[in-house]
């Protein structure tokens, strides 16, 4: 890294923009990662999101499955003359790229925007196993990122494994893959058969949501598997209550997936 390519980076439109036009400073061709890093297409913001390790994809998840919030900026770099005067201020060096002559350009792994009552609120989130806390660079490194958004009035906290179980993590998946229905030539076919299922919902009782497919394909209401999709959906955009630490199973009684008539769920 050198001084000429972060050049070319800023000019490029790294770390500027929101929603569907921003540019991460740091995307999955640019370095490898500890885990699985992704590109992972968003409904909410119109574009494919740069994670690059699981353990950020499933907070990204997370956090886009919230109905507060309308942006997540991956990678979000921070300015280099203030992460100086931070290191100065601590009296230690500022962080610099292999070979010790470059100053690294500090990132957030997620800057996310919610929509409050006051107005849009950001909130700075580092997402980072509990194994590299280990490292005193990491922690310097934190310390630096801490500093700068509180200077900022900004939120900041830190995000570990400790916080997503294995399990968790695919229940949250199997949420997001849904958060939009597929694509349909027919604008009112999802919404029909959403309707359809919500109004058996409300008549169900102590029926079983296998009880309700059959009802909904015997009527024309529902193709094979469409039931499931349009449940995950629902859980995905806070209709059904879903904790994600469980594996959905379509013999549940749909008392185990509370509705919520207001369509909004509160925000974790």
């Amino acid at each position: 890294m050198t001084e000429q390519v972060i050049g070319e980076r800023y000019r490029a439109g790294r770390g500027i923009g929101d929603r569907d036009t921003y540019r991460p400073w740091l995307d999955v061709h640019d370095l490898s990662s500890l885990g699985l890093s992704a590109r992972v297409p968003c409904p909410k913001t119109g574009r494919l999101h740069h994670l690059l390790s699981g353990l950020e994809t499933g907070a990204f998840m997370e956090f886009m499955l919230m109905p507060d919030v309308i942006d997540v900026q991956e990678q979000y770099p921070l300015d280099r003359e203030d992460t100086r005067s931070i290191a100065l201020e601590m009296g230690v060096a500022h962080p610099t790229y292999p070979g010790g002559k470059v100053d690294v350009v500090m990132t957030t792994d997620l800057v996310v925007h919610r929509r409050t009552p006051n107005g849009v609120v950001r909130y700075a989130r580092s997402v980072k196993q509990v194994a590299e806390l280990d490292d005193a660079r990491t922690l310097l490194k934190l310390e630096i990122e801490r500093r700068y958004w509180k200077s900022r009035g900004i939120e900041w906290m830190l995000v570990t494994d400790l916080d997503q179980s294995r399990r968790r993590h695919t229940g949250i998946a199997w949420m997001y893959a849904r958060l939009a229905l597929e694509e349909h030539e027919d604008p009112a076919y999802w919404s029909s058969r959403v309707d359809a299922l919500l109004s058996a919902y409300r008549a169900g009782k102590a029926k079983t949501f296998a009880d309700i497919d059959n009802e909904l394909r015997l009527r024309g209401h529902a193709a094979e598997g469409e039931t499931v999709e349009i449940v995950r959906h629902l859980c995905a955009t806070g209709r059904l209550i879903f904790d994600s630490e469980r594996v959905f199973d379509i013999s549940w009684l749909l008392t185990e997936l509370p509705l919520v008539e207001t369509g909004m769920r509160q925000a974790a």
